[in-house]
């Protein structure tokens, strides 16, 4: 109001007050009065438009958000410490066959296999209690009958009077799963046939290049298949030579320049020695991965930290085939943000 009209006029007003023998206008005084108050409720009304404004804003951001959040591509739940659903999104309904009001009256482990239910329980009361994210796989089941394999990435939340929850964000690895049993299944399958063929035919030179034939044969195949895993793959022949890597392992150790056909029949301890030097337990490295070879034991969900700060789940599939052939297989996952 520093510049306004009326800010002269009650300037005017007050010097004529100073001024001991200036008389008082009255007249002057009401209308200055007058146009005050229409001021002040112009100022109150111009205000409270903008007031309006702004909740028509955060009124149409909070309904989109509320559009996300049910029709992400995750589902979400959550529920209380005994638990009871306490809310979910339209995903997690589709997923689960259900509705919305049918999930907030019963159990989220109703959805669970029956052996799954108390390890279900005791990763809650785990993840409450510690105060701690936890991310994990399991086997559900909706009511529309259709299995699936779930991440579940879970996460505490407590409110102002005391209440405790778990926030759930699931997601359908299903896809991912068969994959990898396709992987395995496909592995076993290359032993039995090598193991039939080797049983059939002689040690001539032109029958074991009819068997190699075959072997590359399904190897290209299973290279297509290794190709579009979202796991890193090395296999290693008789000779420790690479002879099948895919881009999902170039990309995970920064190889990406290094075409994959290069790469065929290098020695694996060269793609291990550049590895090495990237984890933080750099001397154990190597003869850790010699150990491993050496004793032929297959080995599920090893952890390798690395000094960027990413965490690898690393498998180890040893591969017997007949006439003294031993290859084998390492498979490499990135859980770095399933343990945050």
């Amino acid at each position: 109001m520093a510049n306004h009209p009326l800010k002269a006029k009650a300037d005017k007003l007050i010097a004529n007050l100073q001024r001991r023998n200036s008389p008082l206008n009255i007249s002057d005084l009401r209308t200055f009065a007058d146009e005050l108050v229409k001021f002040q409720f112009d100022e109150i009304k111009s205000g409270y438009t903008d007031v309006l404004n702004l909740q028509l804003k955060l009124s149409k951001d909070v309904d989109t958000l509320k559009k996300f959040h049910n029709f992400m591509p995750s589902g979400y739940v959550v529920i209380d410490k005994e638990g009871t659903i306490q809310h979910i999104n339209t995903t997690m309904c589709e997923m689960l066959g259900i509705n919305k009001g049918y999930a907030r009256r019963h159990h989220f482990t109703e959805f669970l296999l029956m052996e799954n239910v108390n390890k279900f329980m005791k990763y809650v009361g785990y993840i409450i209690q510690n105060r701690l994210n936890v991310s994990f796989e399991t086997e559900m089941m909706g009511h529309n009958k259709k299995f699936f394999y779930a991440n579940l990435k879970c996460a505490p939340e407590f409110e102002k009077m005391g209440e405790e929850y778990c926030t759930i964000v699931i997601q359908d690895v299903t896809n991912k799963k068969n994959q990898e049993k396709e992987l395995l299944t496909s592995i076993e399958n290359l032993n039995q046939l090598i193991l039939e063929k080797t049983q059939e035919l002689e040690y001539e030179h032109t029958i074991r290049l009819q068997v190699e034939g075959e072997l590359q044969s399904t190897i290209t195949r299973l290279s297509a298949l290794i190709e579009n895993l979202d796991v890193g793959v090395l296999l290693e022949d008789n000779n420790q030579k690479v002879s099948i890597v895919n881009q999902k392992f170039l990309t995970y150790f920064k190889m990406d320049v290094i075409k994959i056909n290069n790469l065929f029949q290098v020695p694996a301890k060269e793609i291990w020695e550049t590895i090495q030097y990237m984890v933080v337990d750099t001397e154990e490295f190597i003869p850790k991965i010699n150990s491993i070879i050496f004793e032929r034991t297959p080995i599920r969900h090893q952890s390798i930290i690395f000094k960027d700060g990413r965490t690898f789940d690393r498998d180890y599939i040893p591969i017997n085939i007949e006439n003294n052939q031993f290859l084998n297989l390492w498979l490499f996952r990135d859980i770095t943000y399933s343990l945050k």
